[in-house]
Protein backbone atom coordinates (compact mmCIF):
# COMPACT_ATOMS: atom_id res chain seq x y z
CA UNK A 1 0.00 0.00 0.00
CA UNK A 2 1.36 3.40 -1.01
CA UNK A 3 1.18 6.43 1.25
CA UNK A 4 1.38 9.89 -0.28
CA UNK A 5 3.23 12.72 1.50
CA UNK A 6 0.57 15.04 2.90
CA UNK A 7 3.05 17.73 3.86
CA UNK A 8 3.96 18.23 0.21
CA UNK A 9 0.40 18.61 -1.03
CA UNK A 10 0.19 21.17 -3.84
CA UNK A 11 -2.91 22.09 -5.82
CA UNK A 12 -3.29 23.89 -9.12
CA UNK A 13 -1.27 23.43 -12.31
CA UNK A 14 0.47 26.34 -14.05
CA UNK A 15 1.60 25.78 -17.64
CA UNK A 16 3.49 28.04 -20.07
CA UNK A 17 1.70 28.16 -23.42
CA UNK A 18 4.23 28.50 -26.26
CA UNK A 19 1.62 30.00 -28.57
CA UNK A 20 0.08 32.64 -26.32
CA UNK A 21 3.45 33.17 -24.61
CA UNK A 22 1.75 33.33 -21.25
CA UNK A 23 1.34 31.28 -18.09
CA UNK A 24 -2.05 29.62 -17.89
CA UNK A 25 -3.80 27.77 -15.07
CA UNK A 26 -4.84 24.37 -16.33
CA UNK A 27 -8.38 23.19 -15.78
CA UNK A 28 -7.81 19.75 -14.20
CA UNK A 29 -10.45 17.14 -14.96
CA UNK A 30 -11.73 15.71 -11.66
CA UNK A 31 -9.38 17.83 -9.53
CA UNK A 32 -11.42 17.52 -6.32
CA UNK A 33 -11.66 13.75 -6.84
CA UNK A 34 -7.87 13.49 -7.25
CA UNK A 35 -7.26 15.51 -4.10
CA UNK A 36 -9.60 13.23 -2.16
CA UNK A 37 -7.97 10.04 -3.49
CA UNK A 38 -4.36 11.03 -2.92
CA UNK A 39 -4.51 13.40 0.06
CA UNK A 40 -7.32 12.00 2.21
CA UNK A 41 -6.91 8.85 4.36
CA UNK A 42 -10.24 7.36 3.26
CA UNK A 43 -9.61 8.24 -0.37
CA UNK A 44 -6.12 6.77 -0.20
CA UNK A 45 -7.55 3.48 1.04
CA UNK A 46 -9.99 3.45 -1.91
CA UNK A 47 -7.09 4.22 -4.25
CA UNK A 48 -4.94 1.32 -3.09
CA UNK A 49 -7.76 -1.22 -2.83
CA UNK A 50 -9.55 -0.43 -6.07
CA UNK A 51 -8.77 2.61 -8.24
CA UNK A 52 -5.12 1.79 -8.98
CA UNK A 53 -6.05 -1.71 -10.15
CA UNK A 54 -6.67 -2.81 -13.72
CA UNK A 55 -10.23 -3.92 -13.05
CA UNK A 56 -11.39 -0.38 -12.22
CA UNK A 57 -9.99 1.00 -15.49
CA UNK A 58 -11.31 -2.00 -17.42
CA UNK A 59 -14.87 -1.56 -16.13
CA UNK A 60 -14.82 2.17 -16.80
CA UNK A 61 -13.38 1.48 -20.26
CA UNK A 62 -16.31 -0.82 -21.09
CA UNK A 63 -18.73 2.01 -20.34
CA UNK A 64 -16.70 4.56 -22.31
CA UNK A 65 -16.73 2.25 -25.35
CA UNK A 66 -20.50 1.77 -25.15
CA UNK A 67 -23.03 3.81 -27.14
CA UNK A 68 -24.47 5.10 -23.84
CA UNK A 69 -21.33 7.18 -23.29
CA UNK A 70 -21.89 9.12 -26.53
CA UNK A 71 -24.06 11.66 -24.70
CA UNK A 72 -20.99 12.82 -22.78
CA UNK A 73 -19.28 14.15 -25.90
CA UNK A 74 -21.18 17.43 -26.30
CA UNK A 75 -21.05 18.08 -22.54
CA UNK A 76 -17.27 17.56 -22.58
CA UNK A 77 -16.77 19.84 -25.60
CA UNK A 78 -18.77 22.62 -23.98
CA UNK A 79 -17.23 22.29 -20.52
CA UNK A 80 -13.65 22.52 -21.80
CA UNK A 81 -14.35 24.81 -24.77
CA UNK A 82 -12.94 22.39 -27.38
CA UNK A 83 -13.42 23.38 -31.02
CA UNK A 84 -14.41 20.75 -33.58
CA UNK A 85 -13.19 22.27 -36.85
CA UNK A 86 -9.92 20.32 -36.70
CA UNK A 87 -11.63 16.92 -36.26
CA UNK A 88 -11.40 14.50 -39.16
CA UNK A 89 -14.93 13.23 -38.37
CA UNK A 90 -18.17 14.98 -37.46
CA UNK A 91 -19.06 14.65 -33.77
CA UNK A 92 -22.24 12.76 -34.71
CA UNK A 93 -20.12 10.07 -36.34
CA UNK A 94 -18.45 8.98 -33.09
CA UNK A 95 -19.88 5.71 -31.78
CA UNK A 96 -18.85 6.32 -28.15
CA UNK A 97 -16.96 8.71 -25.92
CA UNK A 98 -13.83 6.60 -26.29
CA UNK A 99 -14.19 6.81 -30.07
CA UNK A 100 -14.26 10.59 -29.72
CA UNK A 101 -11.41 10.57 -27.21
CA UNK A 102 -9.03 8.81 -29.63
CA UNK A 103 -10.19 10.97 -32.54
CA UNK A 104 -8.07 11.73 -35.58
CA UNK A 105 -7.40 15.28 -36.74
CA UNK A 106 -7.13 16.80 -40.17
CA UNK A 107 -3.51 16.85 -41.37
CA UNK A 108 -3.65 20.63 -41.65
CA UNK A 109 -4.44 20.86 -37.92
CA UNK A 110 -0.95 19.74 -36.89
CA UNK A 111 1.75 20.95 -39.33
CA UNK A 112 4.90 18.83 -39.01
CA UNK A 113 8.29 20.55 -38.77
CA UNK A 114 10.28 18.56 -41.33
CA UNK A 115 13.41 20.72 -41.61
CA UNK A 116 16.53 18.61 -41.30
CA UNK A 117 17.88 18.36 -37.78
CA UNK A 118 14.65 19.04 -35.87
CA UNK A 119 13.08 16.75 -33.28
CA UNK A 120 9.31 17.26 -33.01
CA UNK A 121 6.86 16.90 -30.16
CA UNK A 122 5.38 13.41 -30.43
CA UNK A 123 2.05 14.51 -28.94
CA UNK A 124 -0.06 17.43 -27.83
CA UNK A 125 1.06 17.97 -24.27
CA UNK A 126 2.81 19.77 -21.47
CA UNK A 127 6.53 19.06 -21.56
CA UNK A 128 9.41 19.03 -19.09
CA UNK A 129 13.03 18.28 -19.97
CA UNK A 130 15.51 16.73 -17.59
CA UNK A 131 19.10 17.22 -18.71
CA UNK A 132 20.43 15.05 -15.88
CA UNK A 133 18.36 12.39 -14.12
CA UNK A 134 20.11 13.21 -10.83
CA UNK A 135 19.12 16.89 -11.04
CA UNK A 136 15.34 17.13 -11.32
CA UNK A 137 13.75 20.51 -12.13
CA UNK A 138 11.86 22.40 -9.43
CA UNK A 139 8.62 20.96 -10.73
CA UNK A 140 9.18 17.85 -8.60
CA UNK A 141 9.32 17.77 -4.82
CA UNK A 142 12.82 17.51 -3.36
CA UNK A 143 14.35 14.20 -2.38
CA UNK A 144 13.26 12.35 -5.50
CA UNK A 145 15.29 10.81 -8.32
CA UNK A 146 14.43 9.85 -11.87
CA UNK A 147 15.20 6.12 -11.88
CA UNK A 148 15.84 5.08 -15.50
CA UNK A 149 16.37 1.44 -14.57
CA UNK A 150 13.04 1.21 -12.73
CA UNK A 151 11.33 2.78 -15.74
CA UNK A 152 12.85 0.43 -18.35
CA UNK A 153 13.48 -2.68 -16.19
CA UNK A 154 16.24 -3.77 -18.56
CA UNK A 155 19.93 -3.74 -17.62
CA UNK A 156 21.16 -3.39 -21.19
CA UNK A 157 18.85 -0.46 -21.91
CA UNK A 158 19.71 1.13 -18.58
CA UNK A 159 23.42 0.97 -19.37
CA UNK A 160 22.75 2.63 -22.72
CA UNK A 161 20.47 5.42 -21.42
CA UNK A 162 21.71 5.89 -17.85
CA UNK A 163 23.06 9.37 -18.66
CA UNK A 164 20.32 10.14 -21.15
CA UNK A 165 18.30 13.28 -21.77
CA UNK A 166 14.64 12.95 -20.71
CA UNK A 167 11.43 14.54 -21.94
CA UNK A 168 8.25 14.03 -19.88
CA UNK A 169 5.19 14.80 -22.02
CA UNK A 170 1.86 14.90 -20.17
CA UNK A 171 -1.44 14.62 -22.00
CA UNK A 172 -4.61 15.95 -20.38
CA UNK A 173 -8.00 14.32 -21.07
CA UNK A 174 -8.91 17.37 -23.21
CA UNK A 175 -6.02 16.73 -25.62
CA UNK A 176 -5.66 14.96 -28.94
CA UNK A 177 -4.57 11.50 -27.78
CA UNK A 178 -2.66 10.05 -30.71
CA UNK A 179 1.13 10.01 -30.55
CA UNK A 180 3.69 10.14 -33.34
CA UNK A 181 7.34 9.48 -34.14
CA UNK A 182 9.61 12.41 -33.15
CA UNK A 183 12.01 11.91 -36.07
CA UNK A 184 12.83 9.54 -38.93
CA UNK A 185 13.50 6.15 -37.38
CA UNK A 186 13.10 2.39 -37.36
CA UNK A 187 11.43 0.83 -34.29
CA UNK A 188 13.58 -2.21 -33.55
CA UNK A 189 12.34 -3.40 -30.16
CA UNK A 190 9.12 -3.30 -28.16
CA UNK A 191 7.97 -4.70 -24.83
CA UNK A 192 5.18 -4.17 -22.31
CA UNK A 193 5.45 -3.90 -18.52
CA UNK A 194 2.28 -4.50 -16.53
CA UNK A 195 1.67 -2.32 -13.52
CA UNK A 196 -0.77 -0.14 -11.58
CA UNK A 197 -3.04 2.63 -12.82
CA UNK A 198 -2.21 5.63 -10.66
CA UNK A 199 -3.07 9.13 -11.90
CA UNK A 200 -0.29 10.91 -13.83
CA UNK A 201 -1.64 14.38 -13.15
CA UNK A 202 1.05 16.66 -11.63
CA UNK A 203 -1.15 17.17 -8.57
CA UNK A 204 0.10 13.66 -7.79
CA UNK A 205 3.32 13.01 -9.73
CA UNK A 206 5.17 16.16 -8.68
CA UNK A 207 5.11 14.73 -5.15
CA UNK A 208 5.45 11.08 -6.06
CA UNK A 209 7.66 10.51 -9.10
CA UNK A 210 7.74 6.73 -8.53
CA UNK A 211 4.29 6.46 -10.09
CA UNK A 212 5.97 6.57 -13.50
CA UNK A 213 7.96 3.46 -12.58
CA UNK A 214 4.97 1.56 -11.17
CA UNK A 215 2.25 2.17 -13.76
CA UNK A 216 1.60 0.03 -16.81
CA UNK A 217 3.89 1.10 -19.66
CA UNK A 218 4.97 0.15 -23.17
CA UNK A 219 8.55 0.70 -24.33
CA UNK A 220 9.74 1.06 -27.91
CA UNK A 221 13.37 1.50 -28.98
CA UNK A 222 13.82 3.68 -32.07
CA UNK A 223 16.98 3.43 -34.17
CA UNK A 224 17.85 6.68 -35.91
CA UNK A 225 20.44 7.43 -38.53
CA UNK A 226 22.25 10.28 -36.85
CA UNK A 227 21.41 10.56 -33.11
CA UNK A 228 21.60 6.95 -32.00
CA UNK A 229 18.83 5.20 -30.09
CA UNK A 230 15.69 6.72 -28.57
CA UNK A 231 13.46 5.06 -25.95
CA UNK A 232 9.76 6.00 -26.14
CA UNK A 233 7.72 4.97 -23.11
CA UNK A 234 3.93 5.31 -23.15
CA UNK A 235 2.47 5.19 -19.64
CA UNK A 236 -1.08 4.24 -18.74
CA UNK A 237 -3.00 5.87 -15.92
CA UNK A 238 -6.28 5.78 -14.00
CA UNK A 239 -9.12 4.94 -16.41
CA UNK A 240 -6.79 4.61 -19.41
CA UNK A 241 -8.31 1.45 -20.83
CA UNK A 242 -5.56 0.63 -23.28
CA UNK A 243 -2.44 1.79 -25.07
CA UNK A 244 -2.74 0.97 -28.78
CA UNK A 245 0.31 0.70 -31.04
CA UNK A 246 -0.08 1.35 -34.78
CA UNK A 247 3.46 0.62 -35.99
CA UNK A 248 5.28 -2.51 -37.15
CA UNK A 249 8.72 -3.44 -35.91
CA UNK A 250 11.68 -3.03 -38.27
CA UNK A 251 9.77 -0.82 -40.72
CA UNK A 252 11.01 2.68 -41.56
CA UNK A 253 8.87 5.61 -40.36
CA UNK A 254 9.14 9.32 -41.08
CA UNK A 255 8.88 12.19 -38.64
CA UNK A 256 5.27 12.81 -37.61
CA UNK A 257 3.85 9.46 -38.71
CA UNK A 258 1.42 7.97 -36.19
CA UNK A 259 2.90 5.55 -33.65
CA UNK A 260 -0.25 4.81 -31.63
CA UNK A 261 -2.99 6.21 -29.41
CA UNK A 262 -4.46 6.07 -25.90
CA UNK A 263 -7.96 5.10 -24.89
CA UNK A 264 -9.80 7.28 -22.38
CA UNK A 265 -7.83 9.04 -19.64
CA UNK A 266 -4.90 11.35 -19.04
CA UNK A 267 -1.57 9.84 -20.01
CA UNK A 268 2.17 10.44 -20.21
CA UNK A 269 4.93 9.74 -22.71
CA UNK A 270 8.53 9.70 -21.53
CA UNK A 271 11.18 9.96 -24.26
CA UNK A 272 14.83 9.28 -23.49
CA UNK A 273 17.59 10.42 -25.83
CA UNK A 274 21.26 9.51 -25.65
CA UNK A 275 23.41 11.97 -23.71
CA UNK A 276 24.36 15.12 -25.67
CA UNK A 277 22.39 14.07 -28.74
CA UNK A 278 19.74 16.83 -28.71
CA UNK A 279 19.68 20.56 -28.00
CA UNK A 280 16.22 21.24 -26.61
CA UNK A 281 14.34 24.45 -27.42
CA UNK A 282 15.22 27.38 -25.17
CA UNK A 283 11.67 27.98 -23.93
CA UNK A 284 11.26 24.38 -22.76
CA UNK A 285 14.68 24.34 -21.09
CA UNK A 286 14.16 27.64 -19.27
CA UNK A 287 10.62 26.82 -18.17
CA UNK A 288 11.76 23.41 -16.90
CA UNK A 289 14.47 25.05 -14.83
CA UNK A 290 11.79 27.25 -13.27
CA UNK A 291 9.65 24.22 -12.52
CA UNK A 292 7.02 24.81 -15.20
CA UNK A 293 5.75 22.66 -18.06
CA UNK A 294 5.58 24.06 -21.61
CA UNK A 295 2.54 23.42 -23.79
CA UNK A 296 3.61 22.32 -27.28
CA UNK A 297 1.47 20.75 -30.00
CA UNK A 298 2.34 17.57 -31.86
CA UNK A 299 4.52 18.32 -34.87
CA UNK A 300 6.12 21.46 -33.47
CA UNK A 301 9.87 21.51 -32.80
CA UNK A 302 11.19 20.35 -29.43
CA UNK A 303 14.81 20.99 -30.36
CA UNK A 304 17.56 20.10 -32.81
CA UNK A 305 19.98 17.28 -33.21
CA UNK A 306 23.56 17.86 -32.10
CA UNK A 307 25.76 17.00 -35.05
Amino acid sequence: MISFPKERMAYGVSVFNRYTKSVEIESVCGESYLKWLYYNPVGELTLNLLVKRKIASAIFGIYMRSSRSKRRIVQFLEKYDIGTTSFENDINDFASFDDFFSRKLKKSARPIVTEDGHIISSCDGRHLVIQNSNALPQFFAKGQKFDIYSLLLDKQLYDHFRDGMIVISRLSPVDYHRFHFPCNCIPTRYHRINGSYFSVNPIVTKNFLKIFFQNKREITILDTKDIGLIAMVEIGATFVGSIHQSFNLNERYFVGQEKGYFSFGGSTIITIFENNSVRFSDDIVENSKDGMETYVLMGDSMGTKIK
